[in-house]
């Protein structure tokens, strides 16, 4: 069956009787509407052969309209379910008002802080640092040695003995 999302097949004319085949399908052009011309066409097609079968009679826009239908559908759901969560947010159905919502982005906020300042103060501690230190050398702009600078001071070895 030809569709719409299928790549379009050559087609050739072969007269009927020199290559019989189960599934004729013809198509008619008119100007007017095409479903006052099924009568008639059925009469044609019987005048010709009166045990012909005749099923599937339709329109080229229902054979279109059928073959994007799983196309549309899936289209239609998605957009709707679109639809349906930009209402949601514009209504505020959520009910998470401007207080709230900063609120808990300040917490959030806060609580990520507090894992990297106690990893800090470890290795403040660690390297034998105190918080007296750390605020006389902040007050002092960092220009005045903090009390044991000295002796963490390296200083020069003597030169040894000439040989």
């Amino acid at each position: 069956m030809y569709n719409l999302q299928e790549e379009g097949r050559g087609q050739l004319y072969v007269p009927h009787s020199y290559e019989p085949y189960r599934g004729l399908a013809i198509a008619i052009r008119t100007t007017g509407d095409p479903t006052s011309l099924t009568a008639a066409v059925r009469r044609a097609i019987h005048g010709v052969d009166p045990n012909q079968p005749i099923a599937d009679v339709s329109t080229m826009r229902l054979a279109v309209r059928d073959s994007l239908a799983q196309r549309r559908l899936v289209l239609t759901l998605v957009g709707g379910f679109a639809a349906a969560a930009l209402l949601l947010v514009a209504l505020g159905i959520y009910g998470v008002s401007e207080t709230v919502a900063v609120t808990w982005a300040v917490g959030f906020h806060l609580l990520s802080f507090i894992p990297i300042t106690l990893i800090g103060a470890y290795y403040f501690a660690r390297a034998g640092l105190t918080f007296a230190e750390l605020s006389k050398a902040a007050s002092s702009g960092g220009s005045e040695p903090s009390p044991g600078a000295e002796a963490r001071k390296v200083r020069p070895s003597a030169k040894p003995p000439a040989a």
